[in-house]
């Protein structure tokens, strides 16, 4: 029963939400103005969320630099990271904090009681009392500032957000989704870049960056939200104590809305950076975008998810059909944003701006044609129970951040909080409206009828971040020459105090401020998932009782051992087109709507296992994955094996169009994570598991790709030659292992239609066959127009003699989180860094969106120096070890066990070993640590570097590169 009046907040709601799992509670802190929302479960994985308004004032990205500023340090407590001291000392499960367009949260979870109130009482004081005000370092840091160490050097801009954001706008959908945002919101919140545009970001006075501060973070602009199985006795009297210190604000923090964009019938023109050897008549984007409005109804909200799926992102979205059919793009991608406006829109990738015309008449004839004649019903179910399934298995194991998110989305705009989490009873009306035109007369209305609309034409232009670089190079160097001789002193005082306070350790008593958890607090064991094996037909069945919510997931496990070598590269093509191919049942429009108004969706994943005693054993499988609500258990399996045995590889252009758009995304991909990309590509020419996974979804499969494309008429035939071999290699019963979920009454269903499912597959085994392997480690520069670089160093510890042990953890949590951050992202400006060390054998050292890149380098030969003399006390290497034993244990979701359990059950990692592995990490010494500094230092000095980025700098770097290699290929 709750009360009414608890520690200074007053009850103002409560409900039950039963698809949710949650009793919610709504109050109000009477002295300060803040709103709480306490969403009581059964989960122990308990999270908090704080979340603000924060509305951009321009694009120097003051409340991205906020963000990152108000962790690093406080009035309580007074070391200068205490992000990254909870980060790696604490039991979190989760912490971080994220920027979105108008709002700015700060989210957490923990399964220890203590350590929970441990991160709250951190954040809690991090956002409300911030060092922010006392040291300016804090802003030159994580914002921007002029750097120059000699008088001789270049003035230069510098900073972590400043970075991180030169990173992103390396992606060009980056670039024309900003371009987009500013024509179709003039003059609103959603004309600026939250997260700072790079080249405005210097614009950033330190007073401003404050008074933002002042104006936004108050609790009455501010929303808690609690889930799991609280304690409130314990965290209101904490609150009530923090939150009494403020009144309530009488500033009401609004967005601001702007105007609607100048109707205009022609093509707007915009320019994005393009790479080396792009053209305009191949390589631009078509734009067609429209704003919904603002959408307060759940029903509204509903409809416009589904336009995105209906109209473009599903396999048989009339708009996608019909482009794809004129061969406009060689991609189409929906636009979409829900903020205080909803928007929706249409892009084409790499196409002639020529056909513009043609672009906007297709996508009108179709929506008229929809109107008119009704859109697929087929197409508007399975598209809504896909919306279904993923509200209801969202988050998974940190659901509650995922609940937080929805609640603050609607507090923004102050909205009901709870709309987004009661999703039954709308989803029930729309499901029964949505055959009585609700979705045609939702399109007449917001689309075709709404002149809030643009059209853009997006021009690449070779160069374009570069000659902004040299102009801003320019301006520094006028600047510079500009400049007294004192003036150019106190630059460079100025820079060395930031480097002599990023140098300076936190002092015994400023570390002591922080609160920290005891290895006496802690066990040894880790959770153990209950698991069932059953053998039947030589096939291996792994059954695992779980709280799904009427949800049963499978995940099958095929042998690739029998694929030839040069048969692997048909792998990732046949797991990328399986599902998205016409069968001899159906045609592939038919079977995308028939897929979707079942299940998820069938995931086909290549990759490779290993065993964790021996790493030199591993296995090449692909696993199949989906997941239905139990009425649909035996459907969904009827059209698995359709998909696997029915399938025809003979449509050429439908094969290419599923082609084009994979390569769109491994480019999207790269844009986003070279870091990944670059590790994978090192480490394949060391490691021979590595090897093959490279095969499946590394640079060789994508260079293959485009190879393929390029004469795909005359090499179409050997593809589809390739498919139909491996296809029958693989799908044999004989060669897989089956892991099943389910709640118990759900899963004996799953179980008997897996096994009626399974005996349609051909049992005969195909020979096994070995991969030839031979290692040819070299340094080599991946090039691509890039602000920013990712550089990686990978070597393999095992072939120095070195096998893993849990003590591994705490040396991988110590390395990045001391002085890997210090030297590559506090100092260096890096906005990420880390070192890696697999179960496998493989470390990979890595930076991302690094303006450094030699320099990194030399930080890495230098760690084996660092640790070497690393001075840590008991309790400091007692809270590393601490932060370090999520790895052994970690929370797990319902919904990932399948695949987690199948993977244990190959590698060997069961409960028991992590158990071992877990004991080793809690016995760690100072003395291992010490001791591990000289095989560090021989793997290092055998590994491969591997960076991304500009090849002018690239060259320009020193270092020694074997070969360059142009990482995209147009």
């Amino acid at each position: 029963m709750q009360q009414d009046n608890l520690h200074g907040f007053t009850l103002r709601s409560s409900n039950t939400i039963p698809e949710a799992a949650v009793d919610a509670y709504e109050y109000l802190h009477e002295k300060s103005g803040l709103r709480l929302l306490l969403l009581q479960s059964d989960s122990t994985n308990k999270s908090f969320t704080i979340g603000f308004r924060t509305p951009p004032p321009d694009s120097t990205g003051v409340p991205h630099i906020l963000e990152h500023s108000v962790l690093a340090g406080s009035k309580k407590y007074r070391t200068r990271e205490p992000f990254m001291d909870m980060l790696r000392t604490s039991r979190q499960t989760f912490l971080n904090a994220m920027t979105f367009e108008d709002m700015t949260i700060y989210p957490l979870s923990s399964q220890d009681d203590q350590d929970f109130l441990n991160l709250i009482s951190v954040y809690m004081d991090a956002v409300f009392f911030p060092r922010i005000y006392e040291t300016r370092e804090i802003f030159l840091q994580e914002g921007w500032h002029l750097a120059l160490e000699e008088k001789d050097a270049l003035l230069t801009y510098n900073g972590v957000v400043y970075n991180e954001m030169r990173g992103a706008y390396g992606d060009s959908g980056t670039q024309i989704f900003y371009d987009i945002a500013k024509a179709l919101h003039p003059g609103s919140s959603y004309s600026y870049e939250s997260g700072g545009y790079p080249y405005d970001i210097p614009q950033l006075r330190y007073e401003d960056f404050l008074d933002f501060h002042r104006r936004y973070y108050h609790p009455s602009n501010a929303l808690i939200v609690l889930h799991g199985a609280i304690d409130q006795d314990k965290l209101f009297p904490f609150f009530d104590q923090v939150l009494s210190e403020f009144t309530p604000s009488s500033e009401k923090i609004e967005i601001e809305p702007g105007s609607a964009p100048a109707a205009k019938q022609e093509f707007q023109n915009f320019e994005f950076n393009g790479e080396e050897g792009v053209t305009a008549e191949k390589h631009s984007w078509l734009s067609r975008v429209w704003n919904l409005g603002a959408i307060e109804s759940v029903e509204d909200r509903f409809l416009a998810q589904l336009v995105y799926g209906v109209l473009v992102e599903s396999e048989s979205a009339p708009l996608k059909l019909a482009l794809r059919a004129a061969g406009l793009g060689e991609d189409i991608m929906c636009y979409s944003a829900d903020t205080f406006y909803t928007d929706f829109g249409v892009l084409a990738r790499n196409i002639n701006p020529e056909r513009a015309g043609e672009f906007n008449k297709i996508i009108e004839r179709e929506l008229k044609q929809g109107v008119e004649q009704g859109f697929n019903s087929d197409l508007l179910l399975a598209e809504l129970n896909s919306r279904e399934l993923n509200l209801r298995r969202s988050g998974g194991a940190n659901r509650g951040i995922i609940y937080s998110i929805r609640a603050l989305s609607r507090f923004r705009y102050r909205q009901p909080l709870l709309i987004d989490l009661a999703f039954d009873e709308p989803l029930k009306k729309l499901r029964a409206d949505l055959n009585k035109g609700l979705f045609e007369d939702y399109v007449r209305r917001n689309i075709l009828e709404n002149s809030n609309s643009i059209a853009g034409i997006h021009r690449p232009i070779t160069g374009m971040y570069q000659k902004l670089d040299k102009q801003v190079a320019a301006e520094l160097e006028q600047r510079k020459n500009e400049l007294s001789q004192d003036e150019i002193d106190k630059i460079i005082a100025d820079t060395k105090a930031l480097i002599a306070w990023q140098d300076k350790p936190d002092t015994p008593e400023e570390k002591e401020t922080l609160p920290y958890l005891s290895l006496t607090d802690l066990d040894g064991s880790v959770s153990d998932i209950k698991q069932e094996v059953e053998i039947s037909e030589n096939i291996e069945y792994l059954l695992h009782p779980q709280p799904t919510g009427g949800i049963g997931t499978f995940a099958l496990s095929f042998d690739l051992d029998a694929i030839s070598r040069e048969d692997l590269v048909f792998v990732p093509y046949l797991a990328r087109l399986l599902g998205d191919l016409s069968t001899n049942k159906r045609d592939y429009v038919e079977l995308n709507n028939e897929i979707g108004k079942t299940c998820s969706g069938f995931s086909f994943v290549a990759g490779t296992s290993l065993k964790f005693s021996d790493p030199t054993k591993y296995k090449p499988r692909l696993i199949v994955r989906s997941h239905a609500l139990n009425a649909k258990i035996e459907p969904m399996f009827d059209l698995l094996q359709e998909v696997i045995l029915d399938t025809e590889f003979t449509d050429r252009v439908r094969l290419k169009e599923l082609l084009l758009t994979a390569k769109s995304d491994y480019e999207d991909y790269v844009d986003k994570r070279a870091d990944q990309v670059a590790i994978r590509h090192a480490t394949a020419r060391i490691n021979p598991a590595s090897a093959i996974t490279e095969e499946f979804n590394g640079l060789n499969y994508y260079w293959h790709l485009c190879d393929l494309l390029t004469d795909f008429d005359n090499k179409a035939e050997d593809l589809i030659r390739g498919l139909i071999r491996v296809k029958e290699q693989i799908f044999r019963s004989s060669k897989m292992t089956v892991s099943l979920t389910a709640e118990e009454d759900g899963l004996s269903t799953l179980f008997r239609t897996a096994k009626s499912y399974l005996r349609s597959l051909p049992a005969e085994a195909s020979p096994g066959r070995e991969f030839a392997f031979a290692a040819e480690p070299l340094h080599e520069g991946l090039y691509m127009s890039s602000n920013v670089n990712y550089v990686t160093l990978c070597s393999d510890y095992r072939n120095i003699g070195i096998e893993y042990d849990g003590s591994m953890a705490v040396l991988e949590n110590l390395l990045t989180s001391d002085y890997l951050y210090q030297l590559i992202r506090a100092k260096g400006g890096a906005y990420g860094q880390g070192i890696s060390l697999s179960t496998g054998g493989i470390i990979a050292l890595s930076s991302y969106r690094d303006p450094k890149l030699a320099e990194t380098v030399e930080v890495y030969k230098g760690l084996p120096g660092w640790l070497r003399s690393a001075s840590l006390t008991p309790l400091e290497l007692e809270r590393i070890i601490i932060g370090s034993l999520n790895k052994f244990d970690p929370v797990i979701s319902p919904y990932e066990v399948d695949l987690i359990m199948l993977e244990r059950r190959y590698s060997g990692l069961d409960a028991n070993r992590l158990a071992k592995l877990k004991s080793e990490a809690m016995a760690t010494s100072l003395s291992y640590l010490h001791e591990a500094a000289d095989w560090l230092e021989q793997a290092i000095a055998q590994g491969s570097i591997c960076v991304v980025g500009d090849e002018a700098n690239l060259r320009a770097s020193g270092l020694d590169f074997d070969q360059l290699t142009r990482l995209k290929r147009l």
